[in-house]
């Protein structure tokens, strides 16, 4: 089990974008020495334990502005109805080509 407070460097395996790497630090400094040449890291603290679960607060640190965004626009009417229209209009495009 963590300790409320631990930091977790984490990134996305580039050869294999199902895989989520993770290390444990003490502190955000220590977090931010390990990051290397890694592309895509975010840092998380942990907020609460409770059992085998835990809480975690994502840091201002790395690729967290792409994330956030891009979960607020997956998440929004916007993003449906953007696929929405790219779906018809591709299908339109298409109907032009052939006909």
């Amino acid at each position: 089990m963590y300790e409320v407070g631990t930091i977790k460097l984490t990134w996305i395996d580039p050869k294999d974008f199902t895989i989520l790497e993770s290390s444990m630090f003490n502190t955000i400094e220590d977090a931010l020495e390990n990051v290397g040449d890694r592309k895509d890291w975010m840092i998380f603290k942990l907020e609460d334990v409770e059992g085998d679960s835990y809480r975690w607060k994502l840091q201002p640190y790395g690729s967290y502005k792409s994330f956030v965004n891009g979960m607020k626009f997956r998440n929004s009417g916007f993003y449906g109805i953007t696929m929405f229209a790219l779906v018809g209009l591709s299908i339109y495009g298409l109907y032009k080509i052939f006909k």
